[in-house]
């Protein structure tokens, strides 16, 4: 876990004395260090994504980042060191896909958008409609033509 040197009073007496980790100490609190994450690209160019600090607890992070081009990045995440601990570095690797084209919006001067939910049930009702009126009209038609 990374904890930054200002946290390391409260966290050893944390750890060595079970003391609670709720400001009872100097109204301290853990705080994380500072990571640098860096990217090498597709093409081998080194990319500077952001420096973000770790959460204090876990000494974990996140970062929501959108890359330049598709393909395959090394990602590096960098902790420079301070008084408390050694410098140390992870590495995980990640492959971007192609973005999907953005749709284009075009304008319909039609009165009626025949891609909506209501316009395909108003054209399936009128559809039904005929198709009813036929029926009856052919059953009316053969009622006719048994009469003697």
């Amino acid at each position: 876990m990374d904890y930054s040197k200002d946290s390391m009073t409260t966290w050893m007496a944390h750890l060595h004395k079970q003391w609670p980790i709720d400001g009872l100490l100097h109204n301290e609190t853990i705080t994380g260090v500072p990571v640098s994450l860096d990217a090498t690209d597709p093409n081998g160019n080194a990319v500077h994504i952001a420096d973000i600090t770790t959460d204090g607890y876990s000494g974990t992070f996140a970062y929501t980042w959108i890359p330049n081009i598709p393909g395959d990045y090394k990602i590096t995440a960098t902790f420079a060191g301070d008084d408390s601990y050694g410098s140390s570095f992870a590495t995980t690797y990640t492959n971007v896909g192609e973005s999907a084209p953005t749709p284009t919006v075009t304008n319909n001067n039609s009165s009626i958008d025949v891609t909506t939910p209501v316009a395909t049930y108003v054209i399936a009702a009128a559809i039904a409609i005929i198709i009813a009126i036929a029926i009856v009209g052919a059953i009316i038609v053969l009622m006719l033509r048994k009469r003697p």
